[in-house]
């Protein structure tokens, strides 16, 4: 049991671990760890690229992690297997193997992951982004906004489902850490 979860996470680490945003960087001749935040994630390639690039790295990266879920979904993995895969692919997007393990803020991977494993989280979610988007205007403060609310909207699953409830902790807790710089910026933005 042990072998196929390791292989399994292995394979989705590397799955999470391509960077289209490093990759359209890379065609133009741009290092994305050495622009704005660092981060290869849909918003800072957007400053570095264009906007247009936002939707096709925030698209590629969710629909990696949700193809590959919805795969082991569909060929009826057991449910520890695709708790490791959403892990992996998620580790791989935050600490990329690739760009000497660093990465995106997780927020376009995360979707991918609820999309096929805990869809209706997303009813909770996208209002609470929605909500501190419109207050802040602020792309990393909605999304630490929803990671709140991940970690918080998952409290009522523990008693039922843990393992589920385990995991979506660990990724609502993983992105408001990945989104601390975001927070001080704001709140020292504030403060001036």
């Amino acid at each position: 049991m042990i072998f196929p979860r390791l292989a399994i996470f292995v394979l989705s680490y590397f799955i999470g671990s391509i960077s289209p945003g490093a990759f359209f960087a890379w065609l133009k001749g741009i290092d994305i760890t050495k622009q704005g935040s660092g981060s290869s994630g849909a918003t800072n390639t957007a400053r570095s690229l264009g906007w247009k690039y936002f939707v096709l790295v925030f698209l590629i990266d969710c629909l990696k992690a949700f193809l590959f879920l919805f795969f082991l979904t569909q060929k009826n993995f057991p449910l520890a297997e695709q708790y490791c895969a959403a892990i992996g692919l998620l580790l791989g997007n935050v600490s990329s193997l690739w760009l000497q393990f660093r990465g995106g803020k997780g927020v376009a991977t995360t979707i991918g992951i609820l999309l096929a494993l805990y869809p209706h989280s997303l009813f909770i979610l996208i209002p609470i982004w929605l909500l501190f988007y419109l207050i802040t205007r602020t792309i990393g403060i909605a999304s630490s906004g929803a990671f709140v609310g991940l970690c918080i909207s998952t409290l009522n699953l523990f008693a039922t489902q843990p393992l589920l409830a385990g995991l979506m902790f660990f990724i609502g807790a993983l992105g408001i850490y990945r989104h601390i710089d975001n927070m001080k910026r704001y709140l020292y933005v504030a403060k001036v």
